[in-house]
């Protein structure tokens, strides 16, 4: 029994909980900042700013590889989550996934995407997440084309081959947007993706190619 008459289990339960808190602090704060300001504009002092701790208590719970890492698989796990929530019909989540893959409110999503792409070459914490956050993007878009194909009777044979072809023709075009290709805007790239997807349901019954 502890001086205070706590019993020790009890007492490390608070600590766990309290180090979780600020272990929670410190990513969300991250992922604010990495929203914000990409990669590059982000530093650890930023964090620690913001949320009113020493530059110790970060180093105590993360490498700053680490931390960005978890802050960025953080934002993306909840746009796969947004994106292709299972109780929404599958109509409408494709509706939106069209709409918004590159609208304004897309861009800063889109700027840290290309930007974490970059910089995994030479960050392998991040590299991992990253490539988890590929898989989920792109498992997430093959579930709702699979939906498609059975509860709208869509014509794709291969949904998660069209996924990959869409996810491939997103991304291009979204480093085409953000480096001001001439010509092409936001509601050019719309149409773009969306004639890719209308040619995908009416090219028959291609080869399936394994993933």
């Amino acid at each position: 029994m502890a001086k205070d008459g706590t019993r020790p289990d009890a007492q490390d339960a608070r600590s766990r909980i309290s180090a979780d808190a600020r272990k929670a602090l410190l990513v969300a704060a991250t992922a604010e900042l990495l929203f914000e300001r990409g990669f590059s504009g982000t530093k650890t002092r930023d964090v620690t700013e913001r949320c009113g701790v020493g530059t110790g208590l970060l180093n105590h719970y993360f490498t700053w590889a680490e931390l960005r890492a978890e802050a960025f698989a953080r934002i993306f796990a909840e746009v796969v989550a947004e994106q292709f929530h299972a109780d929404v019909p599958a109509p409408d989540l494709l509706h939106r996934y069209l709409r918004t893959a590159f609208a304004a409110d897309a861009i800063p999503f889109l700027r840290l995407w290309v930007e974490a792409t970059e910089q995994a070459a030479a960050d392998r914490v991040l590299a991992t997440e990253l490539e988890r956050a590929q898989h989920a993007l792109l498992a997430g878009l093959t579930g709702l084309l699979t939906r498609l194909v059975e509860e709208e009777g869509w014509n794709l044979p291969d949904p998660a081959g069209t996924a990959l072809r869409l996810t491939a023709t997103q991304d291009g075009l979204a480093g085409m947007l953000l480096w001001g290709f001439p010509g092409l805007d936001a509601e050019r790239a719309e149409a773009h993706l969306r004639q890719m997807l209308d040619l995908e349901r009416q090219a028959g019954t291609p080869p399936v190619i394994p993933l």
